[in-house]
């Protein structure tokens, strides 16, 4: 705890199974043998040693399934300097353990440990359990696939080897010792699992698992083709409404919401082949949503607020007006005056050329799934215009919130380019798109003869205009008030037909392909959330919640058996996985010396010897319990328990860890390797993009010279690192590589124009650096949002300095 604030400062969890592994893994790593537990000296000194323990961040209690499930963020502040990381190392901590077992476990009256508790019903252990049996069913799968790998003739000399092996063995094999042919191979097996434990690959079969896990789904975001799809850009402007009335005839606050659904216009079994084709067509995208109208049903919108998809693709190409977010005085007065001849608030959005998937089939071999392009004017796509109302009725749970759809199909904006005018709302999920064709009112034409818009929302909230509106609307109430609809323009820009692909489109189009996508994945799982919460529900059901317990429990007890006995052999705890090899090599000897037959008739003639003396002596037991006393009760305490060897048994098997407990063990340890593989794929994306569609003259990690935050340090500057790039003669940088992966704003820029380029130390800088930062620093200065500004930076090395340098003299130096 923090002594301060009396907060957690960190969180470790002790589990008996991680302590017990840690000690096999200790063991292991040094190949050290030690006695199984009933073979220790009880009276050997206890030996502590000294564990240096990682204390964790962000997790809500540090015990259950809420320890190793955190990935959520443990500060809600939007500034990622302040907010943790659910598992970030805080700190470390020293400790002394030591591991005492107890004698009496396997004594000649052994008690017996424990059973595990019982979970309490969760959802999240359900799951849990549910990919318990997926791992062991991959596991069975890799025996079959090897099995079938070995006689497939792919390695022919595998196949070959094991075919003459099979041949020789089964005509020299006397099948009269058949019963040791499964334990031979048990034993090979073992002596494989043995090197694997020693190598120091047991704990590879957890990481990998992690590692092949995170790249799943980083490489989901991928694409399933590798053709050039190409990219239009679609216009949107939604200006004005009339008569948007709900069903109840209560006028409300309205908003109009954009969005892109690539498969709208197609039937169910269209819909399927388009989405099997491509993986953008399973859900909606979002492209905007208009501001609140306040209470009428004729709005007037004046802004289009962009969904946090478009904002992602927006920062993701430097083609979009990313680089003229950031206000400088040159291209304020660009934006002013592009928003001066602008007459509707307008949004754009890429949308990416149809394909399908097609396999030609050749006799009766058929190849491999193909993908090819289609024509823009067979799409079937659509931008989709939702009319959304809030008054009175609709905040109850009974009544929704959509007063209907205005579909735009993508084909018709191929057809003929442009489209304007005022579109008939209709009911919500139709695939009709109708236009009317009706007479502009004065209003109207005020609005298009305007010299801005800002003009016409004046005008419209003035005395004067209120009347004549007032006047105007009473003729033609009956016409509008049976036609609701909204006044739009919808434009789609197509890219030159070009057989010459460059790297840049090409990479622009893979950017929006994996950004889509990218939502796709999002919206899946945020469903698997709400219906996982749902789920949860059910435990407030008494008879349902006691049932799937009921279930979940015994479950997870077959599960744990399977697990441990697996792991019996697979040296997870090396002694008693040892005497296990000891005790099969001393079967296997028998069963080669003594005939299977024999075996298996002694077992049938042992199973009815016994029952038949639990049948006929169970008379005289009786007699015997009834005519003893205490002191032969306490006689009895001292002599030796008959069921004593299966309790021996029973606590062996209680004490190999399962696979949940290995998970859990090894799962930071897996987390920090997968996390390694995803920063190799990410780096490799990240290039490709820098240097293909945003052309970056340089690009890397660097810290920045920033005021120092704390009154106590007596240092008044401190090191930050950001990722920056120098692109055309801009230095933009972030708070990270992953926020500029994310599309996240850049915490500043500067241009470098007019009186900009590299800046020597200052005395004063000269002065406060160290000798080895001032061979690293590098000043640069230029302007910036606010004028003109300077910045220090710290390159890792001379090297880096060097390149840096560089990159800024050629900025500064290109024409402008």
């Amino acid at each position: 705890l923090n002594a301060t604030t009396d907060k957690p400062a960190g969180t470790t969890l002790l589990t008996t199974q991680g302590l017990l592994q840690f000690e096999r893994d200790l063991l292991a790593a040094t190949q050290t043998y030690s006695l199984p537990p009933f073979a220790v000296d009880p009276k050997e000194p206890i030996v502590r040693k000294g564990v240096v323990l990682e204390l964790r961040t962000g997790v809500k209690s540090g015990f259950g399934l809420d320890y190793f499930n955190a990935t959520k963020s443990n500060d809600s502040s939007s500034d990622r300097r302040t907010s943790t990381q659910a598992g970030e190392i805080s700190g470390l901590i020293d400790v002394d353990l030591c591991l005492e077992e107890n004698p009496k476990l396997y004594s000649s009256n052994p008690i017996t440990v424990p059973d595990r508790p019982p979970d309490d019903f969760n959802i999240d252990t359900i799951q849990l359990h549910i990919s318990r049996i997926g791992a062991i069913v991959e596991d069975l799968m890799s025996f079959a696939n090897t099995y079938v790998y070995m006689i497939s003739w792919d390695n022919p000399a595998l196949t070959s080897l094991t075919l003459m092996l099979s041949v020789t063995f089964c005509l020299r094999f006397n099948a009269e010792y058949i019963g040791s042919f499964p334990i031979f191979f048990l034993l090979l097996y073992m002596l494989y699992l043995w090197a694997a434990r020693y190598t120091g690959k047991f704990q590879l079969r957890w990481t990998k698992k992690k590692k092949k896990d995170g790249v799943s789904k980083d490489t989901s975001n991928e694409l399933n083709y590798s053709i050039h799809r190409s990219v239009g850009m679609v216009e949107v402007a939604v200006w004005r409404g009339k008569a948007l009335i709900s069903e109840h005839g209560i006028p409300g606050s309205l908003m109009a919401s954009i969005s892109w659904d690539p498969a709208r216009l197609g039937n169910k079994k269209e819909k399927e082949l388009v989405i099997a084709s491509d993986h953008t067509a399973k859900i909606t995208h979002h492209i905007g949503s208009t501001d609140n109208s306040g209470v009428t049903s004729s709005p007037v919108w004046n802004q289009i607020l962009q969904s946090d998809e478009s904002r992602r693709l927006k920062q993701l190409l430097p083609t979009t007006n990313f680089l003229y977010e950031l206000s400088n005085e040159g291209d304020e007065i660009n934006r002013d005056t592009n928003e001066q001849n602008e007459k509707y608030p307008k949004i754009t959005f890429p949308v990416l050329q149809p394909i399908e998937t097609t396999s030609k089939t050749l006799g009766k071999t058929s190849s491999p799934a193909l993908v090819r392009t289609l024509p823009w004017k067979s799409s079937r796509g659509a931008i989709v215009i939702q009319l959304r109302f809030t008054d009175v009725l609709n905040k109850l749970p009974l009544f929704g919130d959509v007063l209907g759809d205005v579909v735009i199909p993508i084909s018709e904006l191929v057809q003929n380019g442009e489209v304007e005018g005022w579109y008939r709302v209709l009911e919500k999920g139709t695939q009709k798109s109708e236009r009317i064709f009706c007479m502009m009112s004065d209003q109207d034409e005020d609005v298009q003869n305007s010299d801005s818009f800002g003009e016409f929302l004046a005008k419209m909230a003035s005395p004067e205009n209120e009347k004549e509106d007032d006047s105007k609307s009473k003729e033609n109430e009956k016409k509008e008030i049976e036609n609701p609809m909204i006044y739009l323009k919808a434009k789609l820009k197509l890219p030159e037909p070009n057989d010459n692909v460059s790297d840049e489109d090409k990479e622009t189009s893979i950017v929006i392909a994996e950004e889509m996508v990218r939502s796709v994945h999002m919206s899946q799982d945020n469903r698997l959330g709400i219906i996982s919460s749902s789920l949860s529900t059910l435990n407030s059901f008494r008879g349902v919640g006691g049932n799937l317990l009921g279930l979940q429990n015994q479950l997870g007890a077959v599960l744990d058996i399977i697990e441990m006995i697996r792991n019996l052999i697979n040296f997870s705890c090396p002694e008693k996985s040892i005497c296990i090899f000891i005790c099969l090599a001393v079967l296997l000897f028998l069963l080669a010396l003594i005939p299977t037959r024999y075996v298996i008739l002694g077992g049938i003639i042992g199973q009815y010897a016994a029952t038949f003396m639990s049948a006929y002596s169970s008379k005289q037991d009786k007699i015997s319990n009834e005519v003893c006393d205490e002191d032969l009760l306490a006689q009895n305490e001292d002599e030796p328990d008959s069921n004593a060897i299966f309790t021996w048994l029973m606590n062996f098997l209680k004490s190999i860890p399962t696979d949940e407990d290995l998970r859990r063990f090894y799962f930071w340890e897996a987390c920090q390797v997968s996390e390694q593989e995803r920063e190799v794929h990410e780096r490799k994306k990240r290039n490709d993009r820098l240097n293909k569609l945003w052309k970056a003259q340089w690009f890397g990690d660097v810290e920045m010279k920033v005021k120092c935050k704390s009154s106590e340090i007596s240092m008044t500057y401190d090191w930050e690192g950001i990722f920056a790039i120098i692109i055309g003669h801009r230095f933009i940088w972030w708070e990270s590589e992953k926020c500029f992966d994310d599309g996240d704003q850049p915490l500043g820029m500067i241009f470098f124009a007019g009186h900009s380029g590299l800046a020597g130390l200052s005395p004063l800088e000269l002065r406060e650096l160290s000798r080895d930062e001032i061979k690293k620093v590098v000043n640069i200065f230029g302007r910036g949002s606010k004028g003109q500004m300077k910045i220090s930076l710290l390159t890792t090395d001379a090297i880096a300095k060097d390149r840096l340098e560089n990159a800024v003299i050629r900025a500064c130096c290109d024409v402008k």
